[in-house]
């Protein structure tokens, strides 16, 4: 599972959370390699998309994170390709939103990519509490 720290500037009474490239760590795949993973927001902003109290959108920009596995030392592949995505998932009402092996739309260099799937938890400090933010 990956997990997401997010910084944000929570607006008042909003259903959107914008947050800079968040740092990911803690990571693990299903070929028994530890994950390096870099984000960034080139392409436009990583954020959250409240659709309703618990049900919550993580967006990914286009090419906003690449991944290496140690497993496999040559290979890398570019999340979000070839556009931007958003991932549902639920959020606890408190701090964190909870995505479930969702599919995630993927190239690789130096390896093929295919059926890539993500877990993630993205933990927002300080606790905003309930939505709208």
């Amino acid at each position: 599972m990956h997990q997401f720290v997010a910084t944000a500037t929570i607006p008042s009474a909003s259903a959107i959370l914008d947050f800079s490239s968040p740092a990911i760590s803690g990571c693990t795949d299903s070929i028994a390699g530890t994950d390096t993973i870099t984000t960034n927001s080139v392409n436009g902003p990583w954020f959250l998309n409240a659709v309703s109290a618990t049900d919550v959108k993580i967006a990914i920009p286009k090419g906003g994170a690449k991944f290496s596995s140690s497993a496999l030392p040559g290979c890398v592949s570019k999340w979000a390709h070839p556009s931007a995505v958003q991932l549902k998932g639920n959020y606890n009402t408190v701090n964190t939103e909870i995505v479930n092996d969702k599919p995630l739309s993927a190239i690789g260099t130096g390896c093929t990519v295919s059926g890539m799937k993500t877990s993630v938890n993205v933990v927002i400090p300080p606790s905003p509490g309930p939505v709208p933010w």
